[in-house]
């Protein structure tokens, strides 16, 4: 069994009710539940909110909202780990070997192909998260920030390395999870060892964190 679970919170800050804002004629909300339905590996589709106008929209969108979402959880600084094992636990199902996908609900860029290759993955790799990243500049591994006392080197091991020498990193495009129920219940971070990849471009990743990002993500959509 495979089940899709979408957070999406009221009173969101710097872009006011982000996920019922209309994005290309829809709610931003729908695009991911789009997404979702259309991997066709999903027995459930449900949404986590703690919002009456959320829950009314995604009903008729038909998926589904078992439960609310205590305020507790819903508050700026609640990651997204006690947010899924919360809906974890509250649906009751037992057997650590189901998979769950945990699809943000402001990715309107998400690709559903990209979802069925984060799920294949996670059946080669049950023991961490699947998720999708995208390549930064090789220089970001030789990144300074200031602090009171000055410059201060992110990691000196790679100060006297030459550009081409330096490692790959990459970052979260912030779209989905994949995990079973044990890996999601007993983490306490995203980010480990066993965790693992999937590649994707830059262009199909923007972070909807201000109304900048917001006109960009809807630039590359209409493209």
């Amino acid at each position: 069994m495979n089940i899709a679970i979408i957070p999406a919170r009221s009173k969101s800050v710097r872009i006011k009710n982000k996920n019922v804002k209309y994005f290309s004629g829809k709610p931003i909300i729908y695009w991911s539940i789009l997404a979702a339905k259309k991997t066709n590996i999903f027995d459930r589709i449900i949404v986590s909110t703690d919002d009456k106008k959320i829950i009314n929209l995604v009903k008729k969108l038909g998926v589904e909202v078992p439960f609310i979402r205590p305020k507790k959880l819903s508050g700026n600084f609640i990651g997204i780990l006690p947010v899924i094992k919360h809906a974890i636990r509250k649906l009751k199902i037992k057997n650590d070997n189901i998979k769950f996908c945990c699809i943000f609900s402001a990715s309107p860029n998400i690709k559903f192909r990209n979802i069925i290759k984060g799920y294949d993955l996670l059946k080669k790799n049950k023991k961490g998260f699947i998720f999708p990243a995208t390549k930064n500049d090789n220089y970001l591994a030789r990144s300074f920030f200031f602090k009171k006392k000055g410059l201060k080197m992110l990691s000196d091991e790679f100060y006297k390395k030459r550009s081409q020498d330096l490692p790959d990193t990459f970052h979260d495009a912030g779209q989905f999870y994949w995990a079973t129920r044990k890996t999601w219940l007993s983490s306490n971070r995203i980010f480990s060892k066993d965790s693992k990849i999937l590649v994707i471009p830059n262009s199909e990743s923007i972070d909807i964190n201000n109304l900048e990002d917001w006109k960009k993500a809807l630039r590359l959509f209409k493209r």
